[in-house]
C-alpha cells in the first residue's frame, strides 16, 4: 500500500495532476433574482482573469426529486477583479431546493457552486410605502392601522427609492387619524412618496449607524 502512495504521488509530480474543479456552498432567497460571486482558478490554483468560452450550467432538485442533468443557464458570469466573478441567476433558476452551478473555461478549472434556496418571508406587521414626508423624522404611510399609537415600539424599515439603500428606526409616535410615523432619529435620507416602507413585528437592537441591507 506504501509503495501504490509514493507510486501515485511520483505520477502526479511528473505530469502536473491537479485538482480540476473547485466549490463554493451558498445560500439565496427563493425564486428570487440575484447574484452570486466567486472565484475562478487556473490549473495551478491561482486567480484566472481571463477564463476564455466560458460555459455554465444549471441542475435543480430537492429533498424528493433527485438532480437530472445540466442546462445552460440564462447569462454568463462576469469578470470583476483578481480571478473574482460573479453570476446573475434568474427568478426561474432559483426556483428549486437546490442547485448545482458548474462553471467551465477553455483555460481555468472548472468552478462548482453549490446553492440552498430558503423561502424567506418577511415579518412584518404591514409592508408598505411612503405616502408623503415632512422631514427626515416624520412622513406618512400609504396604508396602515388607522390606531393612535399602533405601531409605538416597532422597528420600520425604509428603501430609498433613488439608490435602493435601506435604513431602519425604531417608531416613537404614530398617528392613526393620518397614518403619520415619528421616529427616534432621523433617516440619513429624507422619505419619499413610494419608498418602501416593511414594520417589523420585532424591534431589534439598533446601532448608531441604524443600516440593514433589507431586501
Amino acid at each position: 500500500m506504501k509503495r501504490n502512495v509514493i507510486v501515485l504521488a511520483t505520477a502526479a509530480i511528473l505530469f502536473g495532476l491537479t485538482c480540476s474543479a473547485t466549490a463554493v456552498e451558498l445560500i439565496r432567497k427563493k425564486n428570487t433574482a440575484t447574484y452570486i460571486a466567486f472565484p475562478i482558478v487556473d490549473a495551478n490554483g491561482d486567480p484566472c482573469s481571463s477564463a476564455a468560452s466560458l460555459d455554465t450550467e444549471l441542475d435543480q432538485f430537492s429533498d424528493i426529486a433527485a438532480p437530472n442533468g445540466f442546462a445552460d443557464c440564462n447569462a454568463e458570469p462576469v469578470h470583476i477583479a483578481d480571478g473574482q466573478y460573479y453570476l446573475a441567476l434568474t427568478a426561474d433558476e432559483t426556483n428549486s431546493d437546490y442547485l448545482i452551478i458548474q462553471v467551465k473555461s477553455s483555460n481555468c478549472a472548472t468552478q462548482t457552486l453549490l446553492v440552498r434556496t430558503q423561502a424567506i418571508t418577511e415579518p412584518a406587521l404591514i409592508a408598505t410605502t411612503v405616502a408623503a414626508a415632512t422631514d427626515s423624522k416624520a412622513f406618512t404611510l400609504t396604508a396602515g392601522a388607522q390606531v393612535n399609537n399602533a405601531y409605538v415600539g416597532a422597528v420600520i424599515i425604509v428603501t430609498d427609492a433613488n439608490d435602493s439603500h435601506s435604513e431602519l428606526r425604531s417608531i416613537t409616535k404614530y398617528a392613526g387619524t393620518t397614518r403619520q410615523v415619528t421616529v427616534g432619529e432621523a433617516f440619513g435620507f429624507t422619505p419619499a412618496a413610494g419608498d418602501r416602507a416593511v414594520l417589523l413585528q420585532t424591534a431589534y437592537y439598533l446601532d448608531r449607524k441604524h443600516m440593514w441591507p433589507y431586501e
